[in-house]
């Protein structure tokens, strides 16, 4: 593989793991647990998980600037700037002259700037990692990216499950945004090592007025996307309210919660392996369909501990988690590369960009409409036979119905977009060249 590959790409696993422990923090547990600290509802929390979706609607506007820059300045320009405003919450956490509600103004203000950078800078990242890497060993390649990516994410909950021992303490949390700050400046050096791609013309392409309607009617494009904008939301709203469940309802400290999110993780890492090996080998539609039924079932078994049918025993939680991260890894790696392959390379910015902000909307937009459904179910508390429903109870047992139909209605969202161009990865160019031509 690696004489396939363009020297110094190796770098992108570097970055990849650095700025996973960074991101880890700040859009995932570790940040949910500070905000329900600074005693957030589930609206909130809803919120501040639509932050990191709901930006990436500015890659629309930002994929007309991308032949004016590289790849690579654009991303550093952004993501270097992202960084200011972690440091800005770390160091504010400590300030003992603020109340929790100006704690939590001076987040959700840092983390909309933190997510607008982000949101805008990242329309380079998956042009340039596609053009980087050829077809034939993108498989491998990002299994053992996402290995690097999870281990990001490892080495940030343990730490953060470590320095959240005993009592939570502001300090404890500053800690946190302290690491995910030095992880994030560190991770910069590496993005400064990545094989930049020239300017050429599918990128000078991306500039011109663009036909968004005609992009949206492909068939096997149109078809992915419906299918991403419900499974996204799954995989997004369990890994929001699970954790808000886990603190809430169960009561469990934040170091235990912490850990049993680090044990998803070490899920994920296992079943890697066994991606990397199917990845070139098994086609996409049968891993991500695995992947996405299991994790239905296991929702199933989340809702029997919300209801009382299974005690919450942390043997279990920690089953779940386990299992929740090792579906995920299987759907989402054959998934990330039915994505790349789709797009064609005429107008690909523009596709990932419309792509990004559709799936990005939905993902903004269910996870607060779970938080204010949550919020309104607050009083519920009705007996049936042997469950005892409240509201995270309901929030499971919907959620593993969608999922569990998602992954029945796969075969057709998938397989026959597939078989309308021959291939997932079969883009006509001249269809491409007719579509953009149409543009000017």
């Amino acid at each position: 593989m690696k004489s396939n590959l363009p020297a110094g790409s190796f770098n992108i696993h570097w970055f990849g793991l650095l700025n996973a422990v960074s991101f880890q923090v700040m859009v995932g547990a570790p940040i949910i647990l500070y905000a329900k600290a600074l005693e957030a509802s589930s609206t909130v929390i809803g919120i501040i998980a639509a932050f990191a979706p709901l930006m990436v609607i500015f890659q629309l506007p930002a994929a007309r600037f991308l032949d004016r820059f590289s790849y690579r300045n654009f991303i550093l320009a952004g993501w270097g700037i992202r960084t200011i405003f972690i440091f800005i919450i770390a160091f504010s956490s400590l300030f003992a002259f603020l109340d929790a509600a100006s704690k939590m103004a001076i987040l959700l203000s840092s983390l909309f700037l933190y997510n607008l950078l982000r949101g805008i800078t990242s329309t380079a990242w998956m042009p340039w990692i596609t053009a980087l890497i050829p077809e034939e060993v993108r498989g491998r390649f990002l299994a053992r990216d996402h290995f690097f990516i999870f281990s990001g994410q490892m080495l940030a909950l343990s730490a953060s499950a470590f320095v959240t021992v005993g009592h939570a303490e502001p300090w404890k949390y500053a800690m946190m945004f302290f690491i995910s700050g030095f992880a994030a400046w560190v991770s910069l050096y590496f993005v400064r090592k990545i094989p930049d791609v020239p300017s050429q013309a599918v990128v000078r392409t991306s500039s011109v007025s663009v036909p968004w309607m005609a992009i949206l009617r492909y068939g096997p494009f149109f078809r992915l996307l419906v299918f991403n904008f419900v499974a996204q939301n799954i995989f997004t709203c369990m890994a929001i309210f699970s954790t808000e469940f886990m603190r809430v309802f169960l009561g469990l400290p934040n170091s235990t919660i912490l850990w049993l999110t680090a044990l998803s993780v070490v899920g994920a890492m296992v079943a890697l392996p066994f991606c990397w090996m199917m990845a070139d080998r098994v086609e996409d539609f049968h891993l991500i369909v695995s992947g996405i039924s299991v994790f239905g079932v296991a929702i199933a078994v989340w809702m029997l501990v919300a209801t009382g049918v299974f005690p919450p025993a942390l043997w279990l939680l920690a089953i779940l988690a386990f299992v929740d991260g090792s579906a995920y890894a299987v759907y989402n790696l054959s998934n990330v590369r039915t994505i790349m392959r789709t797009m064609p390379e005429m107008g690909r910015a523009h596709f990932f960009a419309m792509f990004t902000v559709i799936t990005g909307l939905a993902l903004a937009t269910v996870p607060v409409g779970w938080g204010l459904v949550l919020d309104a179910l607050r009083p519920l508390d009705l007996v049936t036979g042997i469950f005892v429903w409240e509201r995270y109870g309901v929030f499971f047992l919907v959620t593993a119905v969608i999922c569990l139909l998602t992954a029945a209605s796969a075969r057709f969202l998938l397989q026959e977009g597939k078989s309308t161009t021959g291939s997932v990865s079969g883009t006509p160019e001249i269809s491409m060249r007719r579509l953009f031509r149409r543009m000017r």
